[in-house]
């Protein structure tokens, strides 16, 4: 199937660089689910731009906690500057 993708008309293979700069209006947040012993890591695009993803990723870690998902839950936005 991918040989068939790269054989259409006006596809190009876009290299790891160019990757990186690719930007489809989503924002990505990084959201930290935790048991108190462990830790899993999630990536997540959000549809909201700028700061309303920030917003779109605290809802989704109050929804995982209420839904028992997980006990602990925090994010990190890409729009924030990831670290910050």
């Amino acid at each position: 199937m991918l040989q068939n993708i790269l054989n259409l008309e006006g596809v190009t293979v876009l290299g790891k660089k160019q990757l990186e700069n690719v930007s489809g209006g989503a924002q990505k947040c990084i959201i930290t689910h935790s048991d108190g012993s462990s830790y899993m890591l999630i990536l997540r695009s959000f549809s909201s731009s700028d700061s309303g993803a920030s917003g779109a990723a605290n809802n989704a870690c109050v929804d995982d906690i209420t839904n028992g998902e997980t006990s602990g839950c925090h994010y990190d936005c890409e729009h924030d500057g990831f670290g910050q």
